[in-house]
């Protein structure tokens, strides 16, 4: 015999979850749960990942809100280091899931619907509370079976309201972030989607906030739900990792292997963009180790290819690729980092092009790094050119266009125009210059060691300038014209 939670719930013409294929634990978790309520009508929706096509096509339609600004509270930076100012990928899946089952509920021929999440769980007065919902005839008070838009609120993050003894009513609209379970008509559906243009927030703020208010939406309360990623601990969030499930884990006896898991996902964890004064960037061997100097001689914590205080200098953050070399953990990877200012350092190409040509020799993980990008940006495969020297002279063109894609505030030669980048700070980073610059030596860093051995560097006779294939030797003279640098006949 059916009980009460059982006749509830079949009660719906469906019920739909939403729930990862990947996640074995959740998707047990909830076969269980319908053997044990005797419930046809639930149907499994495969949420989304960021890898999914739905998901990529937001990206590339430009439907997802990127930093900066914060989406919550419209500011560059709010105080909070452990703020979630930043949407992240996996937050933009689950905005795509919902939006696949809200289509789904509307192709289908249900009136209503019930829309789960796959941790929930009932809470202890769940049986009564149903038994007097059924009583009372809440469907007709919900309005769900109106032509107008409507939704219900059945469930949210476990708290006091779970404990209340009063009697299920629909009265008011809370507002609460219940995307554990909530009920809505065909009306409110098609309004939600209508409604979406952009993600520009999280889903249950777009859908139980900027969607749902007093006039087409209710609260059943006490609710009936909440969920055990955010609430117990029982399972692991699949948006972000949370302290109660390791807490949960060490309390309960956790596998040695799961709790070492739960620890490195909550260190790992990125969801807040810090915010930096400057980034200096630019072709490695062209200035980077001098601008660095440059930056700690007027007094700017400023680190070469080690982030600090006030930024960093590091020819790798043009890319958000994880970097081949880091002197701490902030100079990995440019991810999740915003810099308010961003200088590029050149060189001319007449003495750069021989340090390039030695450091794609005897640096190999720098020359791989460059060509992976340059080949997935701009379309150019270095191996294609025959020679050393053109080879370096493509990584120097299209080093640099990836660098320029990025629009600098400020481009300056490190031959002669030290004095550009200095104005630059000053007037716009804030910054008190000392009363005399120490300008440190244009030679800093020019004997670099590979693998600890000083390498001579190849001798390039400006000859070769003027035979390069002829595209190439068009796009460097534009660039030499662009920074200021005499062109090549």
């Amino acid at each position: 015999m059916q009980d009460n939670v059982s006749l509830f719930l079949g009660a719906f013409p469906r019920v739909y979850c939403l729930s990862l294929p990947s996640s074995a634990e959740r998707r047990g978790y909830m076969e269980r749960f319908i053997e044990q309520y005797e419930l046809s009508n639930l149907e499994f929706i495969d949420a989304a990942t960021p890898e999914s096509d739905d998901v990529k096509t937001l990206y590339k339609e430009s439907k997802v809100h990127t930093f900066p600004t914060c989406f919550r509270c419209g500011n560059l930076e709010c105080g909070d280091s452990s703020c979630n100012n930043t949407l992240i990928p996996v937050q933009v899946a689950t905005f795509a899931s919902y939006i696949r089952v809200l289509k789904a509920f509307l192709a289908s021929s249900e009136e209503y619907a019930l829309f789960i999440e796959d941790d929930i769980k009932l809470t202890e007065r769940a049986n009564v509370l149903c038994q007097q919902a059924i009583s009372n005839d809440w469907v007709s008070e919900s309005k769900l079976q109106q032509s107008e838009p409507a939704l219900v609120q059945f469930g949210w993050a476990l708290c006091d309201d779970h404990k209340s003894d009063k009697e299920p009513n629909l009265s008011d609209f809370l507002g609460k972030m219940s995307n554990p379970a909530f009920a809505l008509n065909k009306a409110m559906a098609e309004e939600i989607l209508a409604r979406f243009e952009k993600v520009d927030t999280t889903v249950d703020i777009f859908i139980h906030r900027i969607c749902a208010n007093t006039s087409n939406a209710k609260t059943f309360y006490p609710p009936l739900f909440y969920e055990m990623s955010w609430s117990t601990g029982e399972v692991e969030s699949t948006i972000h990792p949370k302290p109660i499930r390791l807490s949960y884990l060490e309390a309960n006896g956790g596998k040695p292997e799961e709790i070492e898991q739960a620890t490195n996902a909550l260190i790992q964890h990125k969801k807040h963009t810090d915010v930096y004064p400057l980034l200096i960037i630019g072709h490695p061997r062209c200035g980077s180790g001098y601008s660095a100097s440059l930056c700690q001689a007027i007094g700017l914590k400023i680190g070469h290819e080690k982030l600090e205080d006030d930024g960093i200098c590091s020819w790798m953050f043009a890319t958000e690729d994880d970097c081949p070399w880091a002197l701490n953990d902030g100079a990995r990877s440019r991810r999740f980092k915003y810099f308010r200012h961003v200088a590029m350092h050149v060189r001319d190409p007449r003495t750069a092009v021989a340090s390039i040509m030695r450091e794609n020799k005897h640096a190999p993980v720098s020359y791989e790094f460059r060509k992976k990008h340059i080949k997935l940006r701009c379309g150019v495969d270095l191996d294609s050119f025959e020679s050393e020297f053109s080879r370096a002279v493509a990584s120097y063109i299209y080093w640099n266009k990836l660098v320029l894609e990025q629009k600098p505030n400020v481009v300056f030669r490190v031959e002669d125009e030290a004095d550009k980048l200095v104005g630059y700070i000053e007037t716009n980073c804030e910054v008190k210059l000392p009363a005399n610059i120490e300008y440190p030596h244009k030679a800093i860093n020019s004997n670099k060691r590979y693998q600890g051995k000083t390498v001579e560097k190849p001798t390039v006779d400006f000859e070769k300038f003027s035979s390069l294939p002829e595209k190439l030797k068009n796009e460097l003279n534009l660039q030499c014209v662009y920074f200021g640098y005499r062109d090549f006949v």
